[in-house]
């Protein structure tokens, strides 16, 4: 087992396949690990796309964030005023955006009022300050359930 001396005042800790996204109690975001898709949400203060990094690295997002969660590439970010905030794959449409990668943090505007997200592999659950829930991605085995499967 290792300390890691470079992060401390650590609120939560979320990982997906190969990357891991940590929330101090302050509000910042750090990632480390696996980035081919975007996942660590880095590629906007880089002058070039990284492949990965070793060490945790602050994200560039306003320092509100409350939760963070992560499913096999791609992270997400809730703020406490309930914005989300998405980066990493969109191959099966689970950060509600038309790219297929999203590189650098950006701010969902489609969905807003966040009290709560919960990630799978390739889908996202939304609950709000109002208890609905909203979800998108896959949807192969019914894991949205939306009463019916769609393949993608």
């Amino acid at each position: 087992m290792t300390k890691l001396s470079s992060l401390s005042n650590i609120k939560s800790i979320a990982s997906g396949v190969e990357h891991v996204v940590c929330l101090d109690f302050n509000g910042n975001v750090f990632t480390f690990g696996y980035n081919d898709f975007g996942q660590l949400g880095l590629d906007k203060i880089r002058s070039k796309k990284i492949r990965f990094t070793l060490t945790p690295q602050n994200v560039d997002i306003p320092p509100t964030t409350k939760q963070v969660a992560c499913g096999a590439y791609f992270t997400v970010c809730i703020s406490e005023k309930g914005n989300v905030c998405v980066f990493g794959s969109n191959l099966e449409g689970q950060l509600g955006l038309k790219s297929i990668s999203i590189l650098s943090p950006i701010r969902l505007k489609t969905i807003e009022n966040i009290d709560f997200v919960e990630c799978g592999r390739d889908f996202v659950i939304y609950k709000t300050f109002e208890n609905e829930l909203y979800v998108s991605g896959a949807n192969n085995r019914g894991q949205l359930g939306t009463g019916s499967i769609q393949i993608s």
